[in-house]
């Protein structure tokens, strides 16, 4: 059995926080790169609480 790295290992994002900051740019009306693109990334970067914007509005 191979045994994956430790950098390669990544904890589940807590689906809590991730709903939270999803209800927060839904109420603001904000779009984002994440979600425009449909980043696979997105639940570790809103369990952090960040997100990268889109500056001139939707696609």
């Amino acid at each position: 059995m191979v045994v994956k790295p430790e950098w390669l290992r990544v904890k589940a994002p807590q689906w809590q926080r991730v709903g939270n900051v999803k209800e927060i740019l839904r109420d603001l009306a904000l779009n984002t790169v994440c979600e425009e693109a449909s980043c696979p990334n997105i639940g570790e970067c809103f369990n952090a609480g960040t997100a990268t914007f889109l500056i001139m509005g939707p696609a």
